[in-house]
């Protein structure tokens, strides 16, 4: 049987990333999952590769995208917009960007059915999720991951 691979990109602008980023911390995964470490590392190795400088670790970046990953599995949808459930309303991706006190440009690429570096391989394959990782004014991000979802959330906020 074939898996099918469902990927998506998004990117918006929006505020900036606060004060939780991690200055100087490129090979960073403070306490993520392996998955999660390994995504962060093959993402920076695209990045150098193409003569861009590697992400920053953000902290904020890392929990919105480990929530989102959490919630889609629990809920079993796969969107950039946090679906409604259970009496909670949904929240599209600038609310939660938002919430989470990012901005001055923050993007996200979702995929299903891998993780780590293969998850960033599959991205890297796809215009939008390539520009999204590619993207001179994303400085940086983190992953998250959880029961076959991949969640990337990148800002362009504070180095």
């Amino acid at each position: 049987m074939k898996t099918l691979i469902t990927l998506t990109f998004f990117s918006f602008l929006f505020i900036s990333c606060g004060k939780e980023v991690v200055p100087d911390r490129t090979e960073a995964c403070d306490g993520s999952s392996a998955e999660n470490c390994e995504c962060f590392k093959a993402t920076n190795r695209e990045r150098v590769n193409k003569d861009l400088p590697a992400f920053n670790y953000c902290m904020s970046c890392f929990k919105m995208a480990q929530e989102h990953a959490d919630d889609m599995a629990k809920y079993n949808y796969f969107s950039h917009d946090r679906a409604a459930v259970s009496g909670r309303p949904a929240e599209t991706f600038a609310a939660r960007a938002g919430r989470f006190g990012l901005g001055w440009g923050a993007g996200e690429n979702i995929a299903s059915g891998s993780s780590g570096s293969g998850a960033v391989a599959q991205w890297m394959a796809s215009p939008g999720h390539k520009a999204n990782i590619l993207n001179p004014s994303f400085k940086s991000f983190a992953c998250g991951y959880n029961g076959g979802l991949s969640v990337q959330v990148f800002s362009a906020g504070q180095q």
